[in-house]
């Protein structure tokens, strides 16, 4: 293998390298955004209307933020760290406080984001059995902030249907 091709090499996984880091380095932030609006979302929703259901079929405002928690832990435990989950066990949200439901969520999110932190960039492409197939952990990663983002926005209808004001957006 000559110079020019051995150079060539290197740069192509020195590239995919920096990549994967600043790709973990971008979820990080959005996490730690993510998880600020969500905590202002919790914070804007009366103790008095945290058990709404816009439905009957529907969960509460409390149940959707269990919920929530409890696809964070199960997602970060079982597919991208040896971290213990905050709550090994799903959660129930029988008997919960409002102050209770807010400690389990913001829990969970200080799981995900210390998991992130402290994530091998290394992993990003491994692959783990899911219940939908294989993916790999760079997946999972954006399954969490998806899975986020689409409860966090029914909450944000039950905010408005409670006559609340939603909090403003925070992007990245």
């Amino acid at each position: 293998m000559n110079f020019f091709s051995k150079t060539l090499i290197f740069l192509l996984f020195s590239n995919i390298a920096f990549s994967q880091d600043k790709f973990i380095a971008e979820a990080t932030t959005k996490w730690k955004s993510a998880t600020e609006y969500t905590q202002n979302v919790m914070d804007a929703m009366p103790q008095k209307h945290y058990g709404f259901k816009p439905v009957k079929n529907e969960m509460s405002f409390e149940e959707q933020l269990v919920h929530m928690a409890n696809n964070m832990n199960w997602l970060g435990g079982k597919f991208l760290s040896n971290l213990p989950a905050p709550f090994p066990e799903k959660i129930d949200i029988a008997g919960k406080s409002r102050k209770e439901v807010v400690e389990i969520l913001n829990l969970s999110l200080a799981y995900i984001s210390t998991i992130l932190i402290n994530f091998n960039a290394n992993e990003l492409d491994l692959l783990v059995d899911f219940p939908a197939g294989q993916l790999s952990k760079r997946q999972i990663i954006t399954l969490l902030n998806d899975h986020q983002t689409h409860h966090r926005a029914q909450l944000l209808v039950y905010l408005r249907l409670k006559g609340e004001k939603p909090p403003s957006y925070i992007g990245w």
